[in-house]
């Protein structure tokens, strides 16, 4: 795991090659992640709270989808609600 994170921390990555991958994980759905954070996906790679995602890499597009999902409310349970009457 320590050797793919540093891959990552070498791959750098064009703006116009961003713009695609979270382009493609939202509008073309390759990633099954909520539509609702595509802004904040982008606004989080290119514009970094933290320095130390500031260099444009795919760790720090990683870091952006990560950071977007820690700010989802947590899921509820996803089995069908029980009908009325059932225990």
């Amino acid at each position: 795991m320590v050797e793919q994170v540093n891959r990552w921390r070498d791959s750098q990555l064009t703006d116009a090659a961003a713009k695609l991958f979270i382009y493609r994980a939202f509008v073309e759905a390759e990633v099954d992640v909520p539509k609702c954070l595509d802004r904040r996906v982008h606004d989080l790679y290119f514009n970094p709270p933290h320095e130390e995602f500031q260099p444009r890499t795919l760790w720090s597009l990683s870091n952006a989808f990560t950071s977007a999902f820690k700010e989802l409310d947590p899921c509820r349970s996803s089995a069908p609600p029980r009908p009325s009457g059932s225990s």
